[in-house]
């Protein structure tokens, strides 16, 4: 996990009430599907109350020739009120 200051910037929309602090985790390793698709998903999280903010997550496709990982979609879950 690593911590952001979002404070710095007043019209960033993370900005929480509190001290405008979140935590960003990955709950687990990259899903690999084996298939040569996989999914990556992470976090948002307020520190001081570890209330779930925002889920993120990519939706991955290995390019052929070099196997190199490209982003086919994100999606976007939103819990703030």
């Amino acid at each position: 996990d690593f911590d952001s200051n979002i404070n710095d910037n007043p019209s960033d929309e993370f900005a929480t009430e509190d001290d405008g602090y979140y935590t960003v985790e990955f709950p687990w390793d990259t899903l690999d599907y084996y298939d040569g698709t996989a999914w990556v998903e992470c976090r948002l999280r307020d520190k001081q109350s570890d209330t779930l903010l925002v889920v993120l997550g990519w939706s991955m496709e290995q390019r052929d020739g070099d196997g190199a990982w490209l982003i086919d979609g994100i999606d976007w879950q939103d819990f703030r009120e």
